[in-house]
């Protein structure tokens, strides 16, 4: 075995299941927690019951089982997952279960069955926003009853649960990624970027529209948004009809450097209807971006923003408000300096190992 091993760890397993290792900000958690713990000296196993593309690396040593459900139907889909997952508890013989998203919670504590071991499950988005099927919600009101802890990104999305559930609650936030690069102090590109799917719950839409009037007064600022999603066809007919936004706004999908990308820019944008702790955000902030944010239920840019202090917060949907948060942070270069500055006190607060060592207690306890 060629990681490091202490008493503590050594010979321990830890089975992992998560949609995925791909793209989003939960399977970058996933990936991150995975190589954490094998570089702590655990023997780990990841199942994702939904593989995608531009996978995130993991080390050379980790079992890693993607789960391909090709049934047509729904319930048959899942069915399968759950009959896969529990294959591999048997197979695998965890000493610890941790689980990501409320789907995978699911299905795992299903696929557990009566095997005594501790499952630790997490909720990384709103509670009251997913699952949006009904019936899933019952179920997983139910189930939730049944692991040793459940992770919450923050307080509100805790508190959405009754009390039963609420006291097996632990919060635990998103840990900045090792490899970010040092805060960029030099002379800023006038572009303002944001990070994050081309979906409905990122509503892009309202910050293209916020940009949309700041361009008509700063001809010089480009905006780029990073990322992709099935709301792209919807976004590029907008900028195409739009003739102050048609060379001035990009969209130029899922990059392997983002971090690079973005670390010059002006300013980091993000008007999410729900969210829980943004990494993009967060990463943005590590790396001294003075943010615009919509304070999107359930509380992550809340958590990570103080109003004016180390960023601005503007209601969900108000694309003026986020229109005027702009203008004040590009036709004040003090403003923007401060709100950069002040915005990369997550880089202690948030640091990786700090927030893996809080995991950790949390399962083996």
């Amino acid at each position: 075995m060629n990681h490091s091993m202490n008493a503590k760890t050594e010979n321990k397993k830890i089975l992992i299941v998560s949609h995925g290792i791909g793209d989003g900000g939960a399977q970058r958690v996933t990936a991150m927690l995975v190589n954490g713990f094998f570089d702590k000296g655990y023997d780990v196993r990841v199942v994702t019951s939904a593989p995608s593309d531009n996978e995130y690396k993991l080390k050379d040593g980790v079992e890693y089982y993607p789960i391909i459900a090709g049934q047509k139907h729904t319930v048959e889909r899942v069915l399968y997952r759950i009959k896969e997952i529990r294959k591999n508890i048997i197979d695998f013989r965890p000493d610890y279960i941790l689980t990501l998203s409320a789907i995978p919670n699911m299905m795992t504590i299903i696929a557990r069955g009566m095997h005594k071991i501790d499952i630790v499950v997490s909720e990384r988005t709103d509670p009251s926003k997913h699952p949006d099927n009904r019936l899933a919600v019952i179920l997983r009101n139910i189930l939730y009853h049944l692991p040793k802890r459940i992770v919450f990104q923050t307080e509100e999305a805790r508190d959405y649960f009754p009390e039963t559930i609420r006291n097996k609650g632990m919060i635990i936030p998103n840990a900045l990624t090792p490899t970010l690069p040092e805060p960029y102090y030099g002379v800023c590109e006038k572009v303002i970027v944001g990070v994050g799917s081309l979906s409905d719950q990122k509503d892009w839409m309202t910050g293209i529209k916020a940009f949309e009037l700041l361009a008509k007064e700063n001809k010089d600022y480009r905006l780029v948004i990073y990322g992709d999603g099935i709301e792209r066809d919807k976004l590029e007919e907008y900028i195409e009809n739009c003739s102050d936004l048609k060379d001035r706004v990009s969209l130029p999908g899922f990059v392997s450097d983002v971090h690079e990308k973005i670390k010059n820019a002006s300013v980091f944008i993000s008007s999410s209807r729900y969210d829980g702790i943004s990494n993009s955000i967060l990463e943005a902030m590590g790396l001294g971006l003075p943010c615009v944010c919509t304070d999107a239920p359930v509380g992550g840019a809340r958590y990570l923003i103080k109003d004016h202090e180390n960023g601005i917060l503007v209601p969900v949907g108000d694309y003026y408000q986020m229109y005027q948060a702009l203008k004040s942070i590009v036709e004040n270069d003090e403003l923007k300096k401060r709100l950069g500055k002040n915005a990369t006190y997550v880089r202690s607060k948030f640091d990786y190992k700090r927030i893996l060592n809080q995991w950790e207690k949390v399962l083996i306890l």
